[in-house]
């Protein structure tokens, strides 16, 4: 693997010369731009003459108060246009021989036709005097209609052009209606996804709405409560594999408690829900507590590890 350096003279030596044109490069100009060797004999840059942004020759920085493109001079003007006549002068200097060579070759063309023809004819008889003069005359109107007749077909075809293009339809203002999106409505128990902080969603209940405080909902993976919660907060649950249980589909399951401190193991059966929480029954087991109120959370969480046991069995 080459480094930039290196990698970047492998291109100026293999493949630059398959695709140069023959016009001068960029690192060609930077190495005529030093060129220039002063008293001791250091290469040394030649001194702008002129503002790379506007091209005028009384500044050479952008940010000099002369220039019409700095926003902070006194005479900034956004719609000032640079003027152009800087750029043909230097590529004619770098494309010399191209430039002269096509007006030269022309221009030695036509003098060679039209001396030539008169020579001819001075020595010839009068019949072949009055031959040149109608070869010159149909030579010169075909060379100036030529001209102008290309001039002509070029301009038209521009502007012909521009007027063809279709113009977009302009609606009724009466029928042009904003697009707002539709945010899905949500009630209380459904399932959605809400959001706790700032890129941070998780799955939620609705516990409540209201059109003053907005939506209330219950995370049951840690048992959590959040108020207050806009619309654009909340998001369905249509999109995910696997679509989550609502809290009410749990009553009348049944499901085993492992036991604490204050309450022995057992079955228990989800009889209704009261806030964030189930009213369980027991089925078995032992102890004076026959019914207790468990997270709804802790609930679904012992549900689906019962679920995946059996899943594995």
């Amino acid at each position: 693997m080459r480094c930039v350096k290196c990698f970047d003279a492998f291109v100026q030596k293999e493949y630059v010369p398959k695709i140069h044109d023959g016009r001068a490069s960029g690192l060609e100009k930077r190495q005529r731009a030093v060129d220039v060797l002063d008293d001791k004999g250091h290469h040394k840059r030649k001194k702008r003459t002129d503002c790379k942004h506007c091209g005028r020759t009384d500044h050479v920085m952008g940010n000099s108060n002369k220039c019409p493109l700095n926003k902070k001079s006194p005479i900034y003007d956004p719609n000032f246009v640079a003027d152009t006549t800087t750029a043909p002068t230097a590529n004619v200097t770098d494309e010399p021989d191209t430039a002269t060579t096509a007006p030269t070759a022309n221009a030695t063309d036509e003098p060679d036709t039209t001396t030539t023809a008169p020579t001819s004819n001075a020595t010839d008889e009068p019949d072949t005097t009055t031959t040149a003069p109608t070869a010159n005359a149909t030579d010169e109107p075909d060379t100036t209609t030529t001209a102008p007749t290309a001039n002509a077909t070029d301009e038209p075809d521009t502007t012909t052009t521009t007027p063809t293009a279709p113009a977009p339809p302009v609606l009724p203002t009466d029928t042009v209606r904003p697009i707002t999106p539709v945010l899905p409505t949500f009630q209380v128990g459904d399932c959605c996804v809400a959001q706790w902080h700032r890129r941070q969603w998780f799955l939620a209940h609705v516990t409540s709405v209201g059109p003053a405080f907005g939506y209330e909902v219950y995370f049951p993976g840690d048992g959590q409560t959040k108020k207050c919660l806009r619309r654009d907060q909340l998001r369905s649950c249509d999109g995910m594999a696997v679509a989550p249980v609502r809290r009410g589909a749990l009553i009348n399951s049944e499901w085993l408690f492992p036991g604490d401190n204050d309450l022995e193991p057992g079955m228990f059966r989800v009889r209704r829900i009261e806030g964030n929480t189930y009213v369980c029954t027991r089925l078995t087991g032992g102890g004076s507590v026959n019914m207790d109120n468990f997270d709804i959370g802790y609930v679904m969480g012992r549900l689906r590890d019962a679920q995946e046991m059996i899943r594995r069995a």
